[in-house]
């Protein structure tokens, strides 16, 4: 009998465990759907006009408002709990005569970031333009704008943001002296080189097909510096954040002279005592020039090129992910 009982005590005590675990990791998760009816947590001026019509609406009706220069945004009050990634959503009605470039803004540590949606596909879902670093309490994270040289109304329905981690502290130094994988590095068996040979020939493969530059956009045809690299190292399984501080903080410090093929190098183009402005992976030496070169977004070419990094002003430091 007493042999039955500290083993009904053991599985009881393990059993407390797995439920705190599983609690805490309930606890980790975070999801919020703001609805324009929400009172309280949305607000948009008179010139967006309410509506019913349509098909596939969250909840009973939404807005719309038609091109304007400057025209007031309307903006979705979601609370933010922690400092952290966050996947946004984005829900417009099934309903003809809805805008091909609505602007959608969601505030960052380090801005508004802007993504245009077509609103006159995917009515009716969420659809998911994006992940970004967003701060605890920031006042009304999304907006949706009518200010677009885009055709037909602009609808604001609901948005939802989901959580995808805290934020990614710069890699801690472990008990050998080297540095720890920070929570953006993947176990994967892919080699710098590898990562170097892929970023080259995604680079030439965008700039054929005619893919162009946009700050802070992230689509099949149009994408900005941390696109790019987010893209590249996507195919190694690394999940990249959209801007250019939340990726220099991933993966392990490396300085200059240590740099090899496939590391991720980061720019402040404006002076070393401004924001990083510019990413890109570094590819290795030219084998006929000797120069270090880096495969990128260019804003200034306007696409994707693999070119000399001296070529880039500002060099602020480079990160190990593989």
């Amino acid at each position: 009998m007493r042999r039955i009982a500290v083993v009904c005590m053991a599985v009881l005590a393990a059993f407390a465990v797995f439920a705190t675990v599983r609690q805490d990791a309930v606890s980790e998760t975070y999801s919020q759907v703001v609805d324009n009816s929400d009172k309280g947590r949305f607000a948009a001026s008179k010139s967006w006009k309410k509506s019913d019509s349509g098909k596939g609406i969250n909840g009973d009706d939404y807005l719309f408002a038609a091109p304007a220069k400057k025209g007031a945004h309307a903006l979705f009050e979601v609370a933010i709990p922690n400092n952290g990634l966050y996947a946004v959503y984005v829900r417009w009605p099934e309903v003809r005569g809805l805008n091909d470039r609505a602007p959608v803004g969601v505030e960052t540590p380090y801005g508004t970031k802007w993504t245009e949606v077509d609103q006159r596909k995917d009515g009716g879902k969420w659809v998911r333009i994006g992940e970004f670093e967003m701060r605890k309490d920031e006042k009304f994270p999304i907006r949706i704008s009518h200010d677009t040289k885009g055709k037909g109304n602009v609808a604001a329905d609901a948005v939802k943001v989901e959580k995808v981690s805290s934020y990614e502290q710069p890699a801690a130094i472990n008990s050998t002296g080297s540095a720890a994988p920070s929570e953006g590095t993947r176990t994967t068996s892919a080699t710098g080189a590898d990562v170097a040979r892929k970023a080259i020939s995604m680079a030439a493969a965008f700039k054929k097909s005619g893919v162009k530059y946009r700050w802070g956009t992230c689509t099949s045809t149009l994408m900005s510096c941390t696109c790019f690299t987010k893209k590249v190292y996507a195919n190694f399984g690394i999940t990249l954040p959209m801007d250019e501080l939340g990726q220099s903080r991933y993966g392990r410090p490396i300085s200059k002279s240590a740099l090899r093929a496939g590391d991720l190098v980061y720019f402040k183009e404006n002076g070393l005592s401004g924001p990083i402005t510019h990413v890109g992976v570094y590819v290795g030496r030219n084998s006929s020039t000797g120069q270090q070169m880096i495969s990128h977004m260019n804003s200034y070419w306007g696409t994707t090129v693999t070119s000399e990094m001296r070529y880039i002003r500002g060099y602020a430091g480079a990160r190990r992910l593989v």
